[in-house]
């Protein structure tokens, strides 16, 4: 028993010393720090080597570092709206304020694609699957040497999925929606370094207006500009997606829209699109600064707007006008806000106040439970009122719209597509027949670029009802060539429905051109 004791007491001893001299070589060798410090420095100093480097070229690489390679190049990619251009400006404007990033204008040159998305229509999201598909393949082929490829979905369809755009398209970085562009830099550069994590942030605000930012101009030679005076909606149309990808309606306080329109003049815009009351005071900053408002709402519509229209040269006499359908059912069950008969009163008014004011609107062809008396007063409205462009669609069910919940979408697509057509024959007729009334009349236009079927001898330009005008890049009986931004007399010599063809007669201002105007009235 005492030989046991004696053994156990021994043994323990011999532990506890052999215990101790393991802490003290221990706390003498490398640290956790020193063994990871090695270990990273191992692998990169031992880069696997594609096929196609020879020992050549082996001293010469250098594998990706950001911090190295400060600039990396962004190119947009824009759908949709107006909204979409402008916010396409903003999201820009945070990426260089960030620092670190370039905007090109081809996509072959970036290390970054972004597409600012629409999701109005069913058909507009399949060609953003589609180009995502694409960068999908471009991605994949990228050379592991070369900076990384990053892809990001801006705007609504980002809003509208959310997470189900990683979901079904693994390649997709960042997605970011229309409140949230001030953290883009940051969800980039996240994804960046962390090439596992995916950046996401669709917070809607109640607030966002980007009312302190002036966006950045990619495009200085275009004359033409897109400031917003207000995000959101509240009408909660049953058809409509964008109180639910944009949010509450909220306004841009009138300070900071008409700076961004100082700015925009200092650069040297001479066209530009906006809708509010603030409009007296924006068409007074500079009698060349041609001004064009859309869209208003048909049950929204205030006298006071139409009588600066009417006194303003320098405000564009065209009214985008969305009437969606004819019928009274219809425009009830989409909650438009108006009837049939309430719409073409307002028509009616419009053109007491401006009698050459052209109308352009939107219709849905084929919406929930549409009849084809409904679709004959579609019709009717587009005859009695005639606009000079429509833009037309058969209808598409979007997630989330009352119309999703609460009604059935039963028309057959034969009968969208057919309806849709009729629409469309019959705005075309009506469109060619005013476009010929212009013929012989001369017309103010605003050089915008060169002609896309002839850009070595036309320029293409609008006139003051947004109607397209093509006509050559010399003036007549001189040798000078229009340039992007001037105005010019165009006489008016052919027309089809979609655009007039005319003779540049000679610079001018418009200033000089309604003073000329109203001498001859």
């Amino acid at each position: 028993m005492l030989h046991r004791l004696l053994f156990s007491r021994f043994f323990h001893y011999r532990y506890l010393s052999s215990v101790a001299a393991w802490r003290e070589k221990f706390s003498q060798g490398p640290s956790l720090k020193s063994f990871i410090e090695q270990t990273v420095n191992q692998i990169q100093h031992e880069p696997t080597l594609p096929p196609y480097l020879t020992q050549n070229n082996i001293d010469d690489y250098e594998p990706f570092d950001p911090l190295k390679h400060p600039k990396r190049r962004v190119y947009f990619h824009v759908y949709g709206c107006q909204m979409n251009e402008n916010d396409t400006d903003i999201a820009y404007t945070f990426l260089d304020k960030h620092g670190g990033y370039e905007r090109v204008h081809n996509e072959d040159d970036a290390d970054i694609v972004l597409l600012m998305t629409c999701s109005i229509r069913e058909g507009a999201e399949q060609k953003i699957w589609k180009k995502l598909q694409s960068l999908g393949h471009k991605k994949r082929a990228r050379s592991p040497y070369a900076p990384p490829f990053q892809i990001g979905v801006l705007g609504c369809m980002a809003e509208r999925l959310k997470e189900k755009l990683i979901e079904r398209e693994k390649i997709v970085d960042v997605v970011c929606g229309p409140d949230a562009y001030r953290s883009l830099p940051n969800l980039l550069d996240q994804t960046l370094l962390m090439s596992d994590q995916k950046g996401i942030n669709t917070i809607l605000s109640l607030e966002e207006t980007y009312a302190d930012i002036t966006p950045l101009r990619f495009d200085t030679s275009n004359r033409r500009a897109f400031v917003s005076i207000m995000r959101g909606c509240n009408n909660m149309c049953t058809f409509c997606i964008v109180p639910f990808t944009r949010g509450r309606e909220r306004s841009r306080p009138m300070i900071s829209i008409l700076d961004e329109l100082r700015y925009l003049v200092d650069l040297g815009i001479k066209g530009s699109i906006r809708f509010a009351t603030l409009l007296d005071q924006a068409s007074n900053i500079s009698s060349e600064l041609r001004i064009r408002f859309t869209s208003p709402h048909p049950k929204d519509f205030p006298d006071d707007l139409l009588y600066i229209m009417h006194d303003r040269p320098n405000i564009c006499k065209s009214i985008h006008l969305p009437c969606q359908s004819g019928s009274t059912r219809m425009l009830e069950l989409m909650r438009r806000g108006y009837t049939k008969e309430s719409y073409l009163s307002l028509v009616e008014h419009i053109r007491s106040i401006i009698p050459n004011i052209a109308l352009s609107s939107d219709f849905i062809a084929g919406f929930c439970s549409e009849t084809d008396d409904d679709h004959h007063d579609t019709l009717d409205v587009i005859n009695r009122v005639r606009y000079n462009f429509i833009y037309s669609f058969p209808y598409s069910m979007r997630e989330k719209t009352k119309a999703h919940y609460h009604l059935n979408d039963d028309i057959s697509l034969d009968i969208k597509s057919r309806r849709h057509l009729e629409i469309h024959e019959l705005f075309r007729h009506h469109a060619h027949l005013i476009n010929q009334s212009y013929i012989g009349q001369i017309q103010l236009c605003l050089v915008e670029g060169p002609s896309k079927r002839s850009p070595d001898n036309e320029v293409a330009g609008r006139n003051d009802y947004n109607t397209k005008v093509i006509f050559s890049k010399q003036l007549l009986n001189s040798n000078e060539i229009l340039q992007s931004g001037d105005y010019v007399e165009v006489r008016i010599d052919s027309a089809t429905s979609q655009s007039l063809k005319g003779t540049p007669l000679k610079r001018t201002t418009l200033k000089d051109f309604n003073s000329l105007i109203n001498t001859c009235c």
